[in-house]
Parts: C-alpha cells; sequence; structure tokens
C-alpha cells in the first residue's frame, strides 16, 4: 500500500476518509498516544507513492485508529482499553500538534488496564458496543461513559472475570427511529 519497498511489508492500512484542508486528522496508537493535526499538512501524491509520517512510533507501538474531525470543539473522543477502563474527551483536549510527531499522551495506560484496543469519534446519544475475548458483548449508552481529561486513566467500563478481555469496541451511532426507551 505504501509502495513496493521491503521496509513497508509490515504496514498496513488501518482506515482512509476523505477529507478538506479545514478538517482535522486523529491517529491513535495502542500505548495511548494520539496526534491531531490540520489535514491541510497531508500533501497530494501519486499513486506511486509510499505516503507521509502521520506520527512516530516507538518501542512495538501501533496505529490503531485514524479519525476526521470536522468541529473539534464540539466532537467528542471515547478510548477504551483492553481491560475494560475507559473515557470520553473532547477532541480540543488533545493538543494540535504537527504531522509527524509522536502526538500527545490520550490515556495513560498501565498493566492492570491494558492497552489501548480502541479509540473512537462517538456522540452523546450513540451506543458503545463492547466484545471480550470470551463471547460476552455489553452495550453501553454512551451518555453513561463520564467525560474527562484526556490526561486521566479513565474509569471501568466492564468487570472482567480472570484473564479476559476485551477484544472489540465499536461505535453503535443511534437509529433515526429508534424508540427513545429501548
Amino acid at each position: 500500500v505504501r509502495g513496493l519497498s521491503k521496509k513497508f511489508l509490515d504496514d498496513r492500512v488501518i482506515g482512509a476518509v476523505i477529507v478538506d484542508d479545514q478538517m482535522e486528522i486523529l491517529l491513535a496508537t495502542a500505548h495511548g498516544k494520539v496526534n491531531r493535526f490540520s489535514a491541510d499538512l497531508i500533501r497530494d501524491m501519486s499513486r506511486g507513492a509510499i505516503g507521509v509520517i502521520g506520527i512516530r512510533l516507538k518501542g512495538g507501538d501501533e496505529v490503531i485508529n485514524l479519525m476526521a474531525v470536522q468541529d473539534p470543539e464540539a466532537e467528542e473522543v471515547l478510548v477504551v482499553t483492553s481491560r475494560g477502563f475507559g473515557k470520553r474527551s473532547t477532541v480540543s483536549e488533545y493538543r494540535k500538534t504537527n504531522r509527524g510527531s509522536g502526538g500527545v499522551c490520550g490515556v495513560k495506560i498501565s498493566k492492570d488496564r491494558g492497552h489501548v484496543i480502541a479509540v473512537l469519534l462517538i456522540k452523546e446519544d450513540d451506543d458503545l458496543l463492547l466484545v471480550t475475548r470470551s463471547g460476552k458483548s455489553i452495550r453501553i449508552p454512551a451518555a453513561q461513559i463520564r467525560s474527562m481529561s484526556r490526561r486521566t486513566m479513565g474509569f471501568r467500563l466492564c468487570k472482567l472475570v480472570g484473564d479476559d478481555s476485551i477484544a472489540v469496541a465499536v461505535r453503535v451511532p443511534k437509529e433515526s427511529g429508534e424508540d427513545e426507551e429501548s
């Protein structure tokens, strides 16, 4: 995807979004780093180009999500860790940096809280669906997830038994005809 060089054989596509120069890009990593930068810092390239660096990774870290943001003051980011912890915070709390920087700390991770498995744009009326490695699924209204500073560890979204962990976390948008009580 980035070209034919052997240097990039382990790279994989995380996502693709259509943006304009007024939008911002968020790149999130498994070690809790988030890089927020203006979309106009990404220059047009030919099909054979290898691309540009969005975030510099350290020590086995990997990019887990790419998000395009229209309004950083109004849009919120939800961070979920493998041990069931999470938090919401506004995009504007993540300091704007340059493309290719190391990013800022999006969540403090630790051994008992696990690594970051999802960083998602979420709205107040959305739900969050968590699926554990043992097959248990949990649906949580986004409104029940506290909004916190980007520098905090977050709080427990669900209690996991033994060495179970969160495998997948996805945003479930509210459907237009969905009843308020369901």
